[in-house]
């Protein structure tokens, strides 16, 4: 067989592909490697390898060790259980807690041994993640590791503690809300049975806090932070009471060791004895300020979040047919809160130096009293109305708490009828105190017992007759010494009088001394007035009796002091005029006797004060208006015309008379006709009203003869005076 022809050729005549050029430089040519394949160490690699021989010693077994050490029923010993309460697995660490337990139960003696180490491994649990881990922590705390360190001296309690609390105020500053609530159930734990060692910690957490502050107070101004920040959250007021419930046992704890040594007066303040001079200055300057403004204003805080858990709180019965008891235990817990604080700032505002500050952040709590006693169950608020009654009583007159304390008072009126008594007791003494001492509180008084003769008008006045002292006190020689009335404000002195309507009762006791009130020049016509008006007003309501206001009144007209300007004789330059005032007041006694009823009936009920007031011969003016009285309620009785009224008569005519001689001596130039008629009106009057005819046994003719010269002598008077015309001058002599 031949060879074919042309196979060796052709495969000779293929020519291999070209392969393709190569693109970039020789520099960066490219290897490849096998997956897997270690590369070899580069030729400048450091070798770092270190060898050593090990030890081994021989262990015996775990089983033989175990024997004679106390184990849980797993068999799990204390040290193995501490190291599982840091496991990441939540029931590890349960499981952990729980063969802690069996173990102290079964083995006493472990826990005495190992206390310090089971505190300092099992406070970190604290702030655990885990519910579940956090209750059977506070169970193992409360039921077997607390007991025992009450068993101990206070020294070597007092570094466990301090790691314990550490953690505690840790965790509750945490972000969870469980964590947060947790922790105050663990603060209030230690609070409980630690009262005195608890505050080593304060005393390292809180240096920045001045000495003096108790202990206790420092050590409780640290968490109320953290109060303040839980008690915010709406998520525990509306909703988880049992929550809220925690938390306020927690910080009523607190707040009684903070009113506990505030009144004890605790080591801490007992350090003071001992500074020098020097060191008691520097420390009380900046410090004790700074120090008691923190804890004011923490205090300050939980009122106002105290106060809005109640509102809450006492809402529910009123949504509801009946309360639960979380919510009633949450009312009750809030209002015990309410009143340590309350005690607290009763306290620090009898010894507090800086009492600007103390009456800056008790004025926001006092004006919440009011609302919160409302609020409160009846058996809670006689505590609070006690406490607030013991407050106003010693607050004092010059106190700016002193307007808080009113205001709250004047809500608190109707509404708090076992204790109003007391308050309206308060109110003279410090009506009285205040005039001198702080006269913007005289008018808050005032307004305030105003209010209560309105509410309680037949209230009985025992509890205020030290008002009798505002308008004068009898001497014992029978004067009456002038009241602190006169110099008071003009609405004052309204608001005064205005009282005295809802308060008859007083009134046969003041009306002496109201009446020296109305003759003092001090007083201003439109008081006078209203007094005339006010005692009428009570007269007509019958709370006055008629000769009580008829004596007043004739008592205003005869001795009413008339100053009636150029008329004196001008060394008397100082005394303002007051002919008009007097005028005035003549005119409403003279329409308040009208209003009495049957004139001769009112003439004769007071005509003794009237004859004994004429009897004494006042001023002109003065008896001019006393027979004004007489004219206008009966011109015409017969007790005028006797022997010692005629004479009388006759020396008041000369004496008038007399007066107008003077207008023409001091240049006086008024209305000399009406002056003339205001004199001798009354007389004319009397006289016409009588029987001229009528033979009077009691008046003889001589007598008679008196009185016609008098008036002869007014005539000759009236025409230098040119103030009459001559015929009726002829006309009055020939009446006479």
């Amino acid at each position: 067989m031949g060879r074919p022809k042309g196979t060796a050729a052709s495969s000779s005549s293929k020519k291999q592909k070209a392969k393709p050029k190569q693109r970039g430089g020789v520099d960066f040519k490219k290897y490849k490697h096998k997956v897997g394949r270690k590369l070899p160490p580069p030729k400048n690699a450091t070798n770092t390898e270190i060898k050593s021989k090990a030890i081994v010693l021989p262990e015996q077994s775990m089983a033989s060790e175990r024997s004679g050490m106390a184990v849980n029923k797993r068999g799990l010993t204390l040290r193995e259980l501490l190291q599982q309460t840091g496991h990441y697995n939540a029931n590890v660490r349960r499981a952990a807690l729980n063969g802690i337990k069996d173990i102290i139960v079964k083995h006493p003696a472990e826990l005495k041994l190992h206390k310090v180490a089971i505190i300092e491994k099992l406070q970190e649990r604290i702030s655990d993640s885990d519910k579940v881990a956090r209750e059977s922590l506070y169970s193992l705390l409360q039921s077997m590791i607390i007991p025992s360190l009450k068993e101990d001296n206070a020294i070597s309690t007092r570094s466990t503690l301090f790691l314990l609390m550490a953690n505690i105020l840790n965790g509750m500053t945490h972000l969870s809300l469980d964590i947060q609530l947790m922790a105050f159930r663990f603060l209030e734990l230690v609070v409980l049975n630690f009262p005195s060692s608890f505050p080593s910690y304060a005393e390292q957490a809180s240096r920045l806090l001045p000495w003096n502050l108790s202990i206790a107070t420092r050590t409780c101004l640290v968490a109320f932070d953290n109060f303040i920040a839980v008690l915010s959250n709406d998520r525990i007021q509306l909703h988880d009471r049992n929550k809220l419930n925690s938390v306020l046992s927690g910080l009523g704890h607190c707040l009684s060791l903070v009113a506990k040594a505030t009144n004890n007066n605790d080591t801490s303040n007992r350090q003071v004895r001992k500074l020098s001079a020097r060191e008691l200055w520097k420390s009380t300057t900046d410090e004790g300020a700074f120090a008691m403004s923190n804890l004011l204003v923490k205090l300050q805080n939980l009122v106002q979040i105290l106060i809005s858990s109640i509102e809450v709180s006492a809402s529910e019965p009123c949504a509801k047919s009946s309360i639960d008891a979380p919510s009633s235990e949450a009312l009750l817990s809030a209002l015990h809160c309410l009143d340590l604080i309350c005690r607290i700032f009763i306290h620090e505002a009898k010894t507090l130096r800086n009492k600007d500050l103390m009456e800056m952040y008790m004025s926001p709590l006092i004006t919440c009293i009011p609302d919160l006693i409302s609020n409160a169950p009846d058996d809670s608020k006689g505590y609070l109305l006690e406490a607030f009654t013991d407050a106003f009583r010693d607050c004092k007159v010059d106190s700016k708490l002193i307007f808080p304390y009113l205001d709250a008072v004047g809500e608190m009126l109707l509404h708090s009828y076992d204790y109003y008594g007391a308050w309206i007791h308060e109110l003279p003494g410090i009506l009285l105190h205040s005039i001198d001492k702080a006269p913007s509180v005289t008018k808050v008084v005032l307004e305030l017992l105003l209010r209560v003769g309105q509410y309680f008008p037949t209230m009985d006045c025992e509890n205020l007759r030290a008002l009798i002292k505002l308008f004068g006190v009898k001497s014992p020689s029978g004067t009456v010494e002038l009241g602190p009335f006169v110099n008071l404000s003009r609405d004052c002195q309204e608001l005064a009088i205005s009282c005295l309507y809802y308060f008859p009762s007083l009134l046969p006791d003041i009306i002496e001394s109201l009446a020296s009130c109305c003759l003092s020049d001090v007083l201003e016509p439109f008081i006078l007035f209203r007094v005339v008006e006010i005692l009428q007003s009570i007269y007509k309501a019958g709370h006055l009796q008629i000769t009580e206001q008829l004596s007043f009144l004739s008592l205003l007209m005869a001795r009413f002091k008339v100053h009636p300007g150029n008329l004196f004789a001008p060394e008397d330059p100082s005394k303002v005029a007051n002919w008009d005032t007097f005028k005035l007041l003549n005119r409403l006694i003279l329409t308040s006797l009208s209003e009495m009823g049957d004139g001769s009936l009112v003439l004769e009920l007071m005509w003794n004060n009237l004859s004994n007031a004429i009897a004494q011969k006042p001023l002109m003016h003065n008896m001019n208006g006393l027979f004004r009285i007489i004219v206008t309620l009966d011109a015409g009785t017969s007790k005028l015309l006797n022997e010692d009224v005629i004479k009388l008569i006759a020396g008041y005519l000369v004496d008038a008379s007399l007066d107008l001689s003077k207008t023409i001596e001091f240049g006086f130039q008024p209305d000399k006709t009406r002056l003339f008629q205001y004199f001798i009106k009354p007389c004319i009057i009397m006289f016409e009203k009588n029987d001229k005819g009528t033979s009077v046994p009691d008046v003889t003719f001589e007598e008679k003869q008196k009185l016609k010269s008098a008036f002869e002598q007014l005539k000759t008077k009236a025409l230098q005076l040119n103030c009459w015309d001559r015929s009726e001058l002829e006309g009055l002599l020939s009446a006479t």
